[in-house]
């Protein structure tokens, strides 16, 4: 519950924002992969533009964590991020709890998505939510800001 108001706060305090909200047409359910004991990614196959962006962005860090990649973990984050290192849990499935939310501020693009994780050796349910960002500068990239 902070952090969701932190994320609220976050938002409100950036000047300029027109929100911009991007719906799901298809369902979110997760693909399976062809092995057992791998993760479950986010079928990419039902998004396009920057909902497809931040959907690899969340099957690589599923990939990293899986394969305990630090370096290309890292590279998915802002520069600025609070996220130092890779944790130790692996990720069983995603699913998406709610719409992928876009909004445009000053100088960069902020998203937002909440996802449900089952997470290998543990039976609960994990719920956190990804805070993406996107500078405004020709050729900048999607990246992960923070996860709550």
């Amino acid at each position: 519950m902070k952090s969701i108001i932190i994320i609220i706060v976050f938002l409100m305090l950036l000047p300029d924002c027109n929100p911009t909200s991007y719906s799901r047409s298809k369902s979110s359910k997760p693909i399976e992969t062809a092995s057992t004991g791998t993760p479950m990614y986010l079928d990419e196959g039902q998004y396009a533009g920057d909902q497809l962006e931040l959907i690899k962005l969340i099957n690589l860090r599923m990939k990293y964590l899986w394969e305990v990649d630090e370096t290309s973990y890292m590279k998915l984050f802002h520069k600025e991020s609070p996220i130092s290192g890779i944790p130790s849990f692996k990720i069983k499935s995603t699913t998406l709890r709610s719409e992928i939310t876009i909004r445009e501020h000053k100088n960069v693009y902020q998203a937002v998505v909440s996802v449900t994780e089952l997470r290998y050796d543990n039976a609960e349910e994990e719920n956190p939510t990804y805070v993406f960002q996107k500078d405004k500068t020709k050729g900048a990239e999607w990246c992960i800001r923070d996860i709550d």
